[in-house]
């Protein structure tokens, strides 16, 4: 284990100072194909297994998650061979399905104040 990190994993880049700072939303992804499994990269270059059916909240890069939103547009189409036969074939929507787009929670810290202490508890019962 380099540096005594017991969570390296040699296989896993690093994220980059860039991917970290960029804009990013905690969300819940959901697989809606029902015979393929995909893998989804969170914020942290981790990637996230998710078989069919299965959902799972992560953190995601934003532009990531319009990546997704867009392959998932009821108006797109495959390219036209022949412009003379247009034929306008829809693409299909992406199976990956980002729910539940919202900030990343803050986690509080509380003070010593707002602690709940002995001498306080006993004047709340």
């Amino acid at each position: 284990m380099p540096d005594g990190n017991p969570y390296h994993a040699p296989m896993r880049p690093e994220p980059s100072k860039e991917r970290l700072n960029a804009p990013s939303s905690r969300v819940v992804v959901k697989n809606t194909s029902e015979v393929q499994t995909h893998i989804v990269i969170d914020r942290y270059n981790v990637g996230h297994e998710l078989r069919p059916g299965e959902r799972r909240e992560m953190e995601m890069l934003d532009i990531e998650i319009a990546n997704f939103q867009e392959q998932r547009r009821p108006d797109r189409f495959y390219p036209e061979i022949d412009p003379a036969n247009p034929q306008r074939r829809p693409k299909p929507l992406h199976p990956i399905v980002i729910e539940g787009i919202g900030p990343i929670p803050l986690i509080p810290i509380l003070r010593l104040s707002d602690r709940l202490l002995p001498s306080r508890v006993a004047r709340w019962t």
